[in-house]
């Protein structure tokens, strides 16, 4: 049986590698779960076994079966909604070949005993830590129908530290195959445009999640800053009075924190312990009355103490971001790179330990959405020593209060920003 199917060089490249080890390392929007299930259906077309391994049961339900299916009926090797997986056995049977699907949530004893494999697909490789994943996978092609063709094709985003995955990827013998999304020409002009926009030469992403998520690279470490690109010495320019306070029930050891944002001036920044709701509300209370400002955020992450001004939870959903707290940060970003004004005082008083919390501050990707996340806040306590207290509190002052505001028509009316 032939299928007519258009492929990406690198799709044609893994296809007539004769390296046994193929690692596909490739980057956003490269197309990695469309190879995956192309390799898959290619090999069953062949009469092989193959062997398919996802981190989770959700990504090979959710993402893979569907992706296969997919490709099944365009190229008319099934019909349209004809079902075609065994949910219960995680199979799929055409011709003489068959495709057996585990998650590597059962570890290698979900993969003991199927002898007989002629190839294995690992799928996102970086997500997956347990190297032994990787060793029973290849014990299992003992007794193949084809062992002068055996395949291991490991597809995976890059992989920080010493992954097995680097590890296997830069093994003598091991063929690495690299993409992005510049390579897949599946994409329109618009797409492409909207990456470059996203993620090139003028990007706010670190340049670790750059070469890693992007272009699918090896890095050594991704925990360079977030914050690499700022300006304190803006021209300063008034506009909405901003408070941001980032709680905290002292008791823990933290702070609680006041920055006060006026247009693009950090004007102050206000520091006290604060034990319980009674004291929190009136920190609050004292830094209203004498900066009178515009619009309150605040942390309410795990706090039940209702205040002025609007109740931000971090742990909430952040859009394109895995949580609010990441969202916020890139914001925060945003400004500093833009430019902020940080007068003297605040400078002597405040900007050094902002500084090191902002340092401390690097990206990661968060395993159940897929989207970027702040390394855990726990981290950052782990190397300052501190929270990062006066960090979250300015990103709360610079969050956008409207898109394309006109701050001088809202001055011209009666303050209509005061919240009571």
């Amino acid at each position: 049986m032939v299928i007519n199917v258009k492929l990406l060089p690198f799709q044609h490249k893994a296809l007539i590698a004769k390296e046994r080890i193929v690692c596909l390392s490739c980057g956003v929007a490269s197309g990695k779960t469309a190879t995956s299930a192309l390799l898959a259906i290619i090999s069953m077309m062949q009469g092989k076994r193959i062997l398919v391994i996802e981190p989770t049961y959700s990504q090979l339900k959710d993402v893979f079966f569907k992706e296969v299916e997919t490709q099944m009926y365009r190229y008319k090797l099934a019909p349209k909604n004809k079902k075609i997986w065994n949910l219960n056995s995680k199979n799929m049977k055409f011709l003489s070949g068959e495709i057996i699907c585990r998650s590597a949530e059962g570890g290698k004893s979900a993969i003991a005993g199927l002898n007989g494999i002629d190839t294995v697909i690992i799928d996102e490789c970086s997500e997956i830590e347990d190297a032994e994943i990787y060793t029973e996978s290849k014990n299992r092609q003992r007794k193949c129908k084809f062992p002068e063709q055996k395949k291991i094709f490991c597809v995976g985003t890059g992989a920080c530290g010493e992954h097995w995955f680097k590890q296997v990827a830069q093994k003598p013998g091991s063929l690495l195959i690299n993409a992005c999304y510049k390579d897949n020409h599946f994409l329109d002009c618009e797409d492409i445009a909207d990456y470059e926009n996203e993620y090139g030469e003028n990007t706010i992403w670190p340049r670790s999640y750059i070469d890693q998520y992007v272009y699918g690279k090896f890095v050594d470490s991704n925990e360079d800053s977030l914050f690499q690109e700022i300006n304190i010495d803006a021209q300063p320019q008034q506009g909405i009075k901003v408070c941001g306070y980032d709680i905290a029930y002292s008791g823990k050891g933290d702070d609680s924190v006041i920055a006060c944002v006026n247009g693009n001036i950090l004007e102050k920044m206000f520091v006290k312990k604060t034990k319980g709701d009674t004291e929190i509300k009136e920190f609050q209370d004292y830094v209203d009355k004498i900066y009178q400002p515009d619009c309150w955020n605040y942390d309410a992450t795990g706090n039940a103490v209702v205040l002025k001004g609007n109740p931000i939870n971090f742990q909430s959903k952040g859009g394109q971001f895995a949580n609010m707290r990441t969202k916020l940060y890139f914001d925060l970003k945003r400004k500093l790179r833009e430019g902020i004004c940080i007068p003297m005082q605040v400078r002597a008083e405040q900007w050094k330990l902002i500084k090191q919390e902002l340092d401390a501050t690097s990206l990661n990707m968060d395993k159940e959405t897929k989207k970027p996340i702040l390394i855990p806040k726990e981290k950052i306590k782990a190397i300052l020593k501190r929270s990062p207290d006066r960090a979250d509190a300015l990103a709360l002052a610079s969050i956008p209060i409207r898109e394309a505001i006109d701050y001088n028509a809202i001055a011209a009316q009666s303050n209509p920003w005061r919240q009571r």
